[in-house]
């Protein structure tokens, strides 16, 4: 089934705590390259498959377009486009998400994947308008450029640099996925919806192994939730190190409350949890600005051929 992976959260303060920082570290070591090297992947795809939708039939387009109006021709190609839009991510999520086993749900990868597909083929319907003749070339050239500019592989330090990242749907995409990968080891239970982690009664000695915590009873009730061990670690690798400060929250949810085994979880929606919204909606931002320059180019290059 395609749920999420376990994470062991136990709360700054507690025997475990380091159990928190050790956990985070093995994730980090596997994640830095592996959703890059992802964004990469669906990027090239995105930009290539949509190389030959319009720059592959220029002289029909410049034949016909008289007769018609160039805002549906673009809409018209678009909507026949989106099966498979929707296709391409799903496809390649089959075998990688359980090859690579993350934490974020099967549903969360293929929402986001599909924004990057979505805006990445509006890059390569620019690129194929602008340059027809050699388009293979410089969407490859583009997709590298672009994953280049992601901020956490290779890491961005001058300042005009990571301003033009801002540009890149590649920057958005892995700041998504990084944001839902390390949610469980910035705020803590899923459960909880941001409050911590859980205090536990551990049945053995404070002398836990690392990394593989000690069983708990699960009927036991969630008292003081506590910060997870590896918050402060992860807000100094997004914000800090990658420069992702898009996707958390810094309002404060106060006090944790008791809850028990089998209690709804706290209607704190909006308190100290992940703020999503803002790189999905630079995933989306990026796909319309780019079909609006689409459009531009298709009203304004070759308009001589046109008549």
């Amino acid at each position: 089934a395609f749920t999420a992976a376990p994470v062991f959260c136990f709360g700054e303060g507690t025997p475990a705590a380091r159990i928190d920082l050790a956990q985070f570290r093995d994730v980090t070591s596997k994640l830095v390259q592996a959703l890059t090297l992802t964004l990469l992947a669906v990027t090239i795809v995105s930009i290539q498959v949509s190389l030959n939708l319009l720059g592959g039939e220029r002289a029909i387009y410049w034949r016909e377009s008289r007769h018609y109006s160039v805002w549906a021709y673009l809409l018209g190609k678009t909507a026949a486009t989106l099966p498979l839009t929707l296709a391409y991510p799903f496809l390649f999520l089959l075998p990688f998400y359980q090859l690579f086993r993350p934490w974020a749900t099967w549903q969360v990868y293929y929402g986001i994947l599909v924004l990057v597909q979505f805006a990445g083929e509006g890059i390569g319907q620019l690129i194929s308008l602008l340059a027809t003749d050699s388009r293979q070339l410089a969407g490859g050239v583009m997709a590298l450029l672009l994953t280049c500019l992601s901020g956490s592989f290779p890491l961005i330090t001058a300042p005009p640099i990571k301003a033009v990242s801002f540009a890149s749907l590649s920057r958005w995409g892995v700041e998504a996925l990084y944001a839902n990968e390390m949610s469980p080891f910035y705020y803590g239970e899923p459960s909880l919806r941001g409050r911590g982690c859980c205090t536990y009664e551990y049945a053995a000695s404070p002398q836990l192994p690392i990394p593989y915590p000690l069983a708990w009873n699960a009927s036991t009730p969630c008292r003081n939730p506590l910060p997870p061990g590896s918050a402060e670690k992860v807000a100094s690798l997004l914000g800090g190190q990658y420069g992702y400060t898009a996707w958390w929250r810094h309002n404060d949810c106060g006090e944790g409350s008791v809850r028990g085994p089998g209690d709804p979880p706290p209607d704190i929606v909006g308190c100290g949890t992940w703020d999503g919204e803002q790189p999905l909606l630079g995933l989306l931002a990026i796909a319309i600005v780019a079909r609006l320059l689409v459009l531009v180019a298709l009203l304004v290059k070759d308009r001589r051929r046109r008549k």
